[in-house]
Formats: C-alpha cells, sequence, structure tokens
C-alpha cells in the first residue's frame, strides 16, 4: 500500500501525482521491485531523474509511505518505509510509531541519506493507521498546528471503538480545531484492522 502526499497546488501537484503513479506501477510491475524501501529509493531516483533535479532548482517531490502484508506460515508480517511519514501500529496494548527518514521523494536535497526498511509481525486485532501531514499541521484560528500528540493520544484512547467510530472522533477533533479557520493542505487519514 502507497499512501503519497505532492508538493505543489493545482497543475504542479496533480502533474506530480501523475508523474508518481506512472513511475511506481513500472517500479512495482515491470521492474519488481517490492521491498518498501528499495521502492522509495528507485522513485527518488526516477523522479530526480524524470524532472532533471540533478541541473534544475526543481523542488518538486512527494512525502510516502510505503508498507506490505505478508501472510505466510500463518503470521501476518508488514514492512514499512517512509518518506517524511510515519506509521502508527495499536499491537498489544501499545501504540508503535514506525518513523520515515526526513527525506521526500525527488526534490533538491542530499543524496547520502537511503530510505530505511523497518518489519514488524502483527497479529489478528491490530491497527494500523497512516495519512498525509495536512492533519496534523492543520491551523487553528491562532496558527497552532493540530500536532502529532493529538494524533497518538486519540489513537490509545478510541483504539477500542470500531474504525469508522473513530473516523467521526478524528473528524470531529479537526473540526474543533479548526474553528475560525481554513483547511490549509490536503488531509488523508486512515485506519486498517487486521483480520
Amino acid at each position: 500500500m502507497v499512501v503519497a502526499d505532492c508538493t505543489g497546488h493545482g497543475v504542479p501537484g496533480a502533474f506530480m501525482t501523475l508523474i508518481g503513479v506512472n513511475l511506481l506501477d513500472k517500479i512495482i510491475k515491470v521492474d519488481k521491485i517490492l521491498r518498501p524501501d528499495l521502492i522509495l529509493n528507485a522513485l527518488h531516483i526516477e523522479v530526480s531523474s524524470s524532472l532533471k533535479q540533478t541541473v534544475s532548482a526543481s523542488n518538486n517531490g512527494m512525502d510516502m509511505v510505503v508498507f506490505v502484508l505478508d501472510k505466510t506460515e500463518g503470521h501476518l508480517r508488514l514492512s514499512f518505509a517512509g518518506a517524511k511519514n510515519n506509521l502508527f501500529i495499536w499491537s498489544n496494548d501499545e501504540l508503535i510509531e514506525l518513523k520515515g527518514i526526513r527525506k521526500s521523494i525527488g526534490g533538491f536535497q542530499s543524496e547520502d541519506k537511503v530510505f530505511e526498511f523497518q518489519e514488524i509481525q502483527l497479529q489478528k486485532g491490530d491497527l494500523i493507521y497512516l495519512g498525509s501531514d495536512g492533519f496534523e499541521d492543520q491551523n487553528n484560528d491562532k496558527r497552532k498546528k493540530l500536532g502529532r500528540k493529538i494524533i497518538k493520544s486519540t489513537i490509545q484512547q478510541y483504539h477500542h471503538l470500531a474504525l469508522s467510530q473513530q473516523k467521526e472522533i478524528f473528524e470531529n477533533i479537526l473540526n474543533e480545531h479548526m474553528r475560525g479557520s481554513s483547511q490549509r493542505d490536503d488531509i488523508l487519514w486512515m485506519g486498517l484492522k487486521m483480520k
């Protein structure tokens, strides 16, 4: 699964989305790269090359989470890599945060960073949460961001509820926080329950 947030608004953002989808399709289906960190490394190289970012000042890119679920011999494993995006897992009455590195896909930046591979064993009933930074970065009327702490505490407090109820709670928290201000970025936030 891939969740991405492209830089740029309007046409530049849409163009970046088209590039990202087409390159991911090539990397996964044609090149047969299936490990999350290798997908992100290949995508970064392809985006930089396609946009000629090694010779131009173009800073277009995307932040992204890639994870793969693998069920073999009755065990469920999640492998993960993130580009300026994290993944949250509720497992064994504990909130686990798998952190992506502070590097986007594409754009002008240090090339010495590589995306990190992380793996965790999951169980039936575990919850996975992920999304774009639009939720945590949303300002209120005093220009204070909602923040990651609110996301974590909401998961800890309401993980036992159905995902549809959790969705309503997250929406209510966001709407209450935004009162008197407008939405500043696109927002994607999702939860998955392992069965």
